[in-house]
């Protein structure tokens, strides 16, 4: 060192001290990515308590419904064809709404733990549209909305996929879009096929979403209201289902939104390649019908 002239003392002094701030500046890195998964987790700690909490009023309330309007049919001392008619169709609406909550959790957890496999059959899309918007009859009634079902596929058409993932997409798509819907709006359905894919759209004139909530909402447990005064029913899995149902079908979903003007969501789903036995038909086809089911009730 003593050997050493004035401007490599100067340097040599200078990378020392270059050494010694770069390990500073890699602790600061580390402590800020340490500060942002910290705060990753309690995020995720807050979403899944609030999750818990709400799903355990989404299964107990329409349990409670259920039971209650039963046991209000037991107690009837003659027969009143009319309130028994209402209080069956309340009954109804409270198990299909348990029954879709159901499957959503159900759904979530068997692509969490990698258990959905693919069914593939020839799907009658027409029939599959036409049975959702049927199932769905009651809630667009309860709200006065109105709903167009565009669908240029040829009825002698069907579409290589897995009909349960389709149905669980559109379902969550379209119970959303009234769930968010104001009484008396519109709701438009858009359906279309070329040799590669299907196209879906469901187009609502809701309340829309915030720009800054759209690269979430496919967020596992994320809803548009939270807490106490939240004013929509769900849990927050529904899209987040649809994205996962989606990727297992190599299709995407897009969306476009503006507060107060609706939102319009986009599905491509691509027809599979994989080879179809003749006669295949989905595990739950008394759900869904496909061609051979469709074939023998025409024979």
């Amino acid at each position: 060192m003593t050997n050493l002239i004035d401007d490599n003392l100067l340097n040599e002094l200078r990378n020392r001290m270059t050494s010694t701030i770069d390990p500073c500046e890699e602790v600061e890195r580390l402590r800020s990515q340490l500060e942002h998964v910290n705060n990753k987790l309690q995020e995720a700690e807050k979403v899944q308590s609030h999750f818990l909490s709400n799903i355990r009023c989404e299964i107990n309330n329409p349990l409670t419904a259920i039971m209650g309007h039963c046991a209000y049919l037991r107690g009837l001392s003659e027969m009143n064809l009319d309130r028994v008619h209402d209080v069956a169709l309340t009954i109804f609406n409270e198990a299909f709404e348990l029954d879709f909550q159901m499957q959503n959790i159900i759904a979530a957890a068997e692509f969490e733990a990698g258990d959905r496999n693919l069914f593939i059959s020839r799907v009658d899309i027409h029939f599959v549209l036409d049975m959702l918007i049927e199932t769905f009859q009651p809630r667009l009634l309860s709200k006065q909305l109105s709903l167009t079902l565009q669908n240029t596929i040829p009825k002698s058409r069907f579409f290589s996929t897995d009909a349960n993932c389709l149905h669980l997409v559109m379902s969550n798509i379209l119970n959303n879009a009234i769930e968010y819907s104001p009484e008396k709006t519109k709701l438009e359905v858009i359906a279309s096929v070329d040799d590669q894919a299907l196209y879906l759209t469901v187009h609502d004139h809701g309340i829309g979403i915030e720009p800054s909530m759209l690269h979430t909402i496919f967020d596992r447990f994320r809803q548009l209201d939270q807490g106490a005064q939240r004013q929509h029913k769900g849990h927050g899995l529904g899209l987040s289902v649809c994205r996962a149902a989606l990727d297992l079908l190599d299709g995407r979903i897009d969306v476009q939104s503006q507060p107060e003007q609706g939102s319009t969501f986009s599905i491509v789903i691509p027809e599979t390649s994989t080879p179809i036995e003749a006669g295949d038909i989905a595990p739950d086809a008394n759900t869904i019908i496909f061609e051979s089911s469709l074939n023998e009730a025409k024979q």
